[in-house]
């Protein structure tokens, strides 16, 4: 009897085992990015980016008010996706710098959210749930005048999309914003 009882136990352990470490690289983040995805804007799914052309753009409008850009996110195709990270950082040489600069808000809660990356506080925007996207519409204020650091005149948003779990894009980039 006790020999059937270890045998059990040792099923029942290894199943165990099993399922916790294949569960261990499936990291979900349903309500959007974790701060420590702010650095290199990968999602943490356990699965490399697409490499083949990105079917969503990034693009950027000037507000009225002169204050504030309108960011969009959409697919020319109507293609939808579930997750995004939008940062905007300097224009450096010809790249950008790895700090997020000025300050994301939300057009509607619901969909998107900032996080506070490090150094700065609603510098980053996210999705909110993993439902199918078909564009977000966000808004973005460049950091005060005199606070960025050397002779940076212009930013480059870049964002991370997630069409589904398993597959995403990096390193979507805007064309460069002229900051006054």
């Amino acid at each position: 009897m006790s020999i059937i009882f270890n045998k059990i136990n040792l099923i029942v352990l290894i199943s165990i085992i099993i399922i916790v470490n294949i569960s261990i690289p499936c990291l979900c983040f349903p309500t959007g990015a974790p701060t420590w995805a702010c650095a290199d804007q990968k999602p943490g799914h356990g699965f490399p980016p697409q490499n083949s052309p990105s079917p969503y753009q990034l693009d950027v409008q000037p507000q009225q008010n002169g204050q504030s850009y309108k960011l969009t996110i959409k697919s020319s195709s109507g293609q939808t996706f579930r997750g995004f990270l939008i940062e905007a950082r300097l224009v450096v040489g010809n790249g950008v710098g790895s700090q997020p600069v000025g300050r994301f808000e939300s057009t509607n809660t619901t969909i998107a959210h900032t996080i506070n990356c490090p150094g700065g506080q609603n510098n980053a925007i996210t999705h909110s749930n993993p439902v199918d996207k078909h564009e977000i519409i966000v808004l973005w204020y460049p950091p005060p005048q005199g606070s960025t650091p050397g002779q940076h005149s212009s930013v480059r948003f870049v964002a991370t999309v997630v069409k589904v779990y398993n597959t995403y894009w990096m390193n979507l980039l805007s064309a460069p914003i002229q900051l006054n």
